[in-house]
């Protein structure tokens, strides 16, 4: 089962911090159920679903639940694209000591970068990197089985 990790520190209204593609979709039925229950449906996507079903109230609930859940969903998976970018984008040392990294070892790499982060931004093969380490042109660091490197190009 994949699941994406929501930090606490960002403010969700929606979902627990451990999500599953699962509780996305429970999330959203959810909404969707609350919509129809207190009478507030979005009403763009109702009227149009209307036209759709003939005028057929049960049809057009039925077209509106498929329809704005499968919008929630697309909406929450841009939210949880845009917490990783900006994870991927905050200070490299807040996220290093947030992860577990100590002092001596943020100092050690003087930028840590996570190594699946540094395969990104440099195009660099994981063979070279092992290779950079073993020789000593890097410094790396295993933190709670996640590979740190420093924050540089290998020469």
């Amino acid at each position: 089962m994949n699941h994406l990790v929501v930090p606490s520190n960002q403010e969700s209204t929606s979902i627990p911090n451990l999500i599953t593609v699962e509780s996305i979709e429970d999330w959203a039925y959810e909404q969707v159920g609350n919509e129809l229950e207190s009478n507030n449906p979005e009403k763009g996507l109702w009227t149009k679903l209307f036209v759709q079903a003939g005028g057929d109230d049960k049809q057009t609930r039925l077209l509106y639940i498929s329809a704005r859940v499968e919008k929630l969903i697309a909406m929450e998976k841009v939210r949880l694209s845009d917490i990783s970018r900006e994870q991927k984008d905050a200070d490299p040392f807040t996220e290093a000591r947030a992860y577990g990294l100590s002092e001596e070892e943020i100092e050690y790499l003087g930028k840590p970068i996570k190594a699946i982060h540094y395969v990104e931004k440099y195009s660099v093969p994981k063979s070279k990197i092992l290779k950079a380490i073993s020789l000593g042109k890097i410094h790396s660091v295993i933190c709670r089985d996640v590979l740190w490197l420093q924050d540089r190009k290998i020469t």
